[in-house]
């Protein structure tokens, strides 16, 4: 993005061109080029800024993701919507700034959970299989080692 920006201000060739010779949107290219006309300092963002609209850290997202690792292998395993309120609840409990969605409906959304799947890619959320209680009872570490 930033070459195409430069070609630009450099006067080397039009914005056409050069978001069709980029492979960038005429728009977006449009976007920077006038940020980067109208900036004082030559370091300019020239990414999304999805970082501002995130509800959690980087941290606080891992630390969801083992809770749920950790339920799935205690036989625990927590579906889409159960998932989406655990999110919920923990955005509340750690005073987040939630959308006033997640306050309405009282769970994360889904284009939030999409998103957390793709940021957290050791998970794989299904609707869990049932486990009877003697198969939960007799799979333990001793019965395990023996096999």
């Amino acid at each position: 993005m930033k070459a195409a920006v430069a070609m630009v201000l450099e006067g080397a060739d039009s914005i056409r061109n050069v978001a069709k010779d980029m492979g960038i949107a005429k728009s977006t290219l449009q976007r920077y080029v006038n940020k980067a006309k109208h900036a004082q300092s030559t370091d300019i963002r020239l990414k999304p800024a999805y970082d501002n609209k995130l509800v959690f850290t980087n941290d606080e997202e891992k630390d969801l993701s083992k809770y749920l690792l950790t339920a799935s292998k205690h036989n625990h395993g927590l579906t889409t919507c159960s998932t989406r309120k655990l999110a919920y609840e923990y955005a509340v409990r750690n005073k987040k700034n939630i959308p006033s969605s997640w306050t309405h409906k009282g769970t994360a959304g889904i284009d939030w959970f999409y998103g957390f799947m793709k940021r957290q890619d050791q998970l794989a959320i299904r609707s869990p299989e049932a486990t009877s209680l003697s198969r939960a009872t007799s799979f333990n570490k001793n019965i395990s080692r023996r096999a």
